[in-house]
């Protein structure tokens, strides 16, 4: 493959997401490099005998450059210095010497149900908080939000610690409310 006067011209239609793409594989190659490379994407660099292996290939700068330090890499990598460096390091020494199966397994989200709550009482607190809002001449909004009232009918709290944690509120706003929660809540 005789790349000495060739042009490579990179339009990339979506975000390169790979550590490599290989483009060309040869048995000799003519020329150390293309003439002209045309829009090579960012934080990528072309191998030439990638992996030793006679391929041409579109590297991600750590793929092209096995074991190498990153701080001689691309700009963003040449920033971390001192025990982050070390640090960054030493973990993709770890993780490159590590078995794909012993690789761990991503984090399964569990999602517990919560309490029904009654959306009556829900909303017979919300109008009780917007006659307390009113009062205070502020929207019931401010006051405490749907959601917050209903974590309140959920969790039914009696002091005003109780309202601040299960509504997420400030002191103010639990202070207010307790008499109306009291209320709605018996």
């Amino acid at each position: 493959l005789d790349i000495t006067s060739a042009t490579v011209d990179f339009d990339v239609l979506t975000a390169l997401d790979d550590p490599f793409y290989v483009f060309a594989s040869y048995g000799t190659l003519g020329g150390s490099a293309f003439a002209d490379v045309l829009d090579l994407p960012p934080g990528y660099e072309i191998d030439y005998d990638f992996q030793n292996e006679n391929l041409i290939a579109l590297a991600g700068w750590l793929a092209a450059n096995p074991g190498a330090s990153v701080a001689g890499g691309p700009a963003f990598l040449r920033k971390v210095s001192g025990g982050t460096l070390t640090r960054l390091e030493d973990a993709i020494r770890r993780a490159r010497a590590c078995p794909a199966e012993a690789f761990p397994e991503p984090l399964k989200m569990t999602f517990t149900r919560e309490a029904p709550v009654s959306g009556e009482k829900v909303e017979e607190l919300r109008a009780a908080c917007k006659k307390i809002a009113d009062e205070l001449k502020i929207e019931a909004c401010f006051l405490v939000s749907r959601a917050a009232a209903a974590d309140i009918v959920r969790c039914r709290p009696s002091t005003v610690e109780g309202v601040m944690e299960a509504g997420g509120l400030m002191r103010w706003q639990a202070e207010r409310i307790l008499p109306a929660v009291r209320a709605v809540l018996g």
